[in-house]
């Protein structure tokens, strides 16, 4: 019986908390920066008057705390992960600030989706959102202990593409690597999120929404065909 209820558990967990791919990793997912996003504008259904103030504070915000100088793809070892370091505090920090002003700014059905479309973007990041956290009841002990698995698992990341950097750009075994990472990482959530916080959490998620493809390689193509 023990077996099967956890067995249950992984089953329902998995479902609530999929891998998420290398681009969404880079897609910021703090409720400023999915507005930025078209398809996300679109599926709220922000009027004019909203998309305008949204702008302003993203203005406003960056005007007060400027982006971390440093152009990411020139730096390598140390350099890089110092960066990586104060750009992803930075990130933070503007998510934190803006986080009160967006839900001024949004009516209570359109920060809802929102949520909604939060949880869905940030994979298996979304126990680690504190308003999750709070709303599927997670204990201080379970959060700790998730934190623990994510800067792990963020490690051992980093490790393997910069392996692969060192090894001449071997990229191909670097994705696969990196998809039994997180493979790894959502077996080790699920042995700490309950059966009923999983259910919870899957309920957080509404309606699937799809996130528009990128398209700017494709028009680089287009332009240089042209």
């Amino acid at each position: 019986m023990k077996h099967t209820l956890l067995f249950v558990a992984g089953a329902l967990l998995l479902a609530a908390i999929t891998p998420i791919s290398v681009q969404a990793q880079r897609r910021d997912g703090s409720l400023l920066g999915l507005l930025t996003n078209k398809g996300v504008v679109k599926e709220v259904g922000l009027l004019d008057e909203q998309i305008d103030s949204l702008k302003e504070l993203g203005t406003e915000l960056r005007k007060k705390n400027p982006q971390p100088k440093g152009n990411f793809r020139q730096l390598r070892g140390k350099e890089r992960d110092a960066f990586m370091v104060k750009f992803t505090k930075w990130r933070a920090d503007i998510a934190k600030a803006a986080q009160p002003r967006v839900a001024k700014i949004l009516f209570p059905p359109q920060l809802k989706r929102l949520h909604e479309i939060q949880v869905q973007s940030l994979g298996t990041a979304a126990v680690l959102n504190a308003r999750v956290a709070k709303q599927i009841k997670l204990s201080k002990e379970q959060s700790k202990k998730l934190v623990s698995i994510q800067t792990a698992s963020s490690a051992k990341v980093r490790k393997i593409f910069a392996d692969a950097r060192g090894a001449g750009g071997d990229f191909a075994k670097a994705r696969k690597l990196f998809t039994a990472a997180q493979a790894d990482q959502v077996k080790q959530i699920t042995a700490v999120v309950t059966k009923d916080q999983a259910k919870a959490l899957a309920k957080l998620k509404g309606k699937p929404f799809k996130f528009p493809a990128r398209t700017r390689g494709k028009k680089r193509r287009k332009k240089k065909a042209a």
